[in-house]
Protein backbone atom coordinates (compact mmCIF):
# COMPACT_ATOMS: atom_id res chain seq x y z
CA UNK A 1 0.00 0.00 0.00
CA UNK A 2 1.85 3.21 -0.97
CA UNK A 3 2.62 5.87 1.74
CA UNK A 4 0.01 8.56 1.96
CA UNK A 5 3.02 11.48 1.47
CA UNK A 6 3.73 9.70 -1.43
CA UNK A 7 4.49 12.16 -4.23
CA UNK A 8 3.29 9.65 -6.66
CA UNK A 9 0.05 10.05 -5.04
CA UNK A 10 0.12 13.11 -5.46
CA UNK A 11 0.74 13.53 -9.23
CA UNK A 12 -1.92 10.22 -10.13
CA UNK A 13 -4.56 12.48 -8.35
CA UNK A 14 -3.56 15.29 -10.33
CA UNK A 15 -3.00 13.39 -13.62
CA UNK A 16 -6.75 12.29 -13.60
CA UNK A 17 -8.13 16.12 -12.87
CA UNK A 18 -5.99 18.04 -15.29
CA UNK A 19 -7.74 16.77 -18.32
CA UNK A 20 -11.38 18.53 -17.20
CA UNK A 21 -9.78 21.34 -14.70
CA UNK A 22 -7.38 23.80 -13.81
CA UNK A 23 -4.87 22.17 -11.52
CA UNK A 24 -2.25 24.25 -9.27
CA UNK A 25 0.40 22.01 -7.87
CA UNK A 26 2.43 22.89 -4.54
CA UNK A 27 5.92 21.97 -3.74
CA UNK A 28 8.49 22.01 -0.96
CA UNK A 29 11.75 21.13 -2.10
CA UNK A 30 11.07 20.29 -5.21
CA UNK A 31 8.37 17.62 -4.47
CA UNK A 32 4.50 18.16 -4.27
CA UNK A 33 3.15 18.76 -0.92
CA UNK A 34 -0.90 19.59 -2.10
CA UNK A 35 -2.95 21.06 -5.07
CA UNK A 36 -6.31 22.79 -5.86
CA UNK A 37 -8.28 21.51 -8.93
CA UNK A 38 -11.34 23.99 -9.97
CA UNK A 39 -13.52 24.33 -13.24
CA UNK A 40 -15.58 27.64 -13.77
CA UNK A 41 -14.65 28.80 -10.38
CA UNK A 42 -16.01 25.24 -8.51
CA UNK A 43 -12.98 23.96 -6.17
CA UNK A 44 -12.94 20.14 -6.53
CA UNK A 45 -10.63 19.64 -4.58
CA UNK A 46 -7.96 21.12 -2.31
CA UNK A 47 -6.02 19.00 -0.89
CA UNK A 48 -2.43 18.83 1.47
CA UNK A 49 -0.63 16.40 2.80
CA UNK A 50 -0.71 16.33 6.27
CA UNK A 51 2.87 17.61 7.01
CA UNK A 52 2.11 20.74 4.56
CA UNK A 53 -1.02 21.38 6.78
CA UNK A 54 -0.76 24.74 9.15
CA UNK A 55 1.79 26.37 6.74
CA UNK A 56 -0.42 28.85 5.01
CA UNK A 57 -0.21 27.02 1.83
CA UNK A 58 -4.31 26.31 1.29
CA UNK A 59 -4.24 29.96 1.68
CA UNK A 60 -1.80 30.54 -1.04
CA UNK A 61 -3.26 28.33 -3.39
CA UNK A 62 -6.96 29.49 -2.50
CA UNK A 63 -5.66 33.21 -3.05
CA UNK A 64 -4.04 32.02 -7.07
CA UNK A 65 -7.57 30.56 -7.34
CA UNK A 66 -9.36 34.37 -5.84
CA UNK A 67 -6.97 35.94 -8.13
CA UNK A 68 -8.54 34.24 -11.25
CA UNK A 69 -11.84 33.88 -10.30
CA UNK A 70 -14.88 36.50 -9.10
CA UNK A 71 -16.48 33.51 -7.17
CA UNK A 72 -15.51 30.37 -5.91
CA UNK A 73 -17.58 27.32 -5.01
CA UNK A 74 -17.26 24.34 -2.90
CA UNK A 75 -19.20 21.82 -1.01
CA UNK A 76 -17.64 19.92 2.00
CA UNK A 77 -19.55 17.35 4.48
CA UNK A 78 -21.02 19.08 7.74
CA UNK A 79 -18.71 17.02 10.16
CA UNK A 80 -16.13 18.66 8.74
CA UNK A 81 -15.50 21.39 10.84
CA UNK A 82 -11.67 21.88 10.20
CA UNK A 83 -12.55 22.41 6.52
CA UNK A 84 -15.85 24.36 7.52
CA UNK A 85 -13.37 27.00 9.64
CA UNK A 86 -10.20 27.17 7.26
CA UNK A 87 -13.01 28.25 4.48
CA UNK A 88 -14.29 30.52 6.52
CA UNK A 89 -11.09 32.23 7.56
CA UNK A 90 -10.79 32.82 3.81
CA UNK A 91 -13.45 34.50 3.48
CA UNK A 92 -16.38 31.60 2.31
CA UNK A 93 -19.91 31.71 4.12
CA UNK A 94 -22.02 28.62 3.92
CA UNK A 95 -24.79 29.60 1.23
CA UNK A 96 -26.72 26.07 2.24
CA UNK A 97 -27.02 22.76 3.99
CA UNK A 98 -28.47 19.30 2.68
CA UNK A 99 -28.99 16.12 3.96
CA UNK A 100 -26.81 14.45 1.89
CA UNK A 101 -28.71 13.04 -0.06
CA UNK A 102 -27.47 14.47 -3.81
CA UNK A 103 -23.88 13.16 -2.65
CA UNK A 104 -21.79 9.70 -3.53
CA UNK A 105 -21.49 9.23 0.63
CA UNK A 106 -24.81 10.37 1.45
CA UNK A 107 -23.40 12.42 4.13
CA UNK A 108 -24.94 15.94 5.35
CA UNK A 109 -22.90 18.07 3.55
CA UNK A 110 -22.82 22.25 3.20
CA UNK A 111 -22.11 24.66 -0.16
CA UNK A 112 -19.51 27.25 0.61
CA UNK A 113 -19.26 30.46 -1.99
CA UNK A 114 -16.45 33.19 -1.71
CA UNK A 115 -17.35 36.56 -4.36
CA UNK A 116 -14.75 39.27 -4.34
CA UNK A 117 -16.20 42.25 -3.14
CA UNK A 118 -18.02 40.57 -0.74
CA UNK A 119 -18.33 41.90 2.71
Amino acid sequence: MPNRDDPRRFRAQACLLLDRTEVTLARHRHRPVGFIALRHGIIHSLYLAPRARGQGIGRRLLDLAKARHRRLDLWTHQANTGARNFYAQQGFYENRLTNGEANDEKLPDVHLVWARGMA
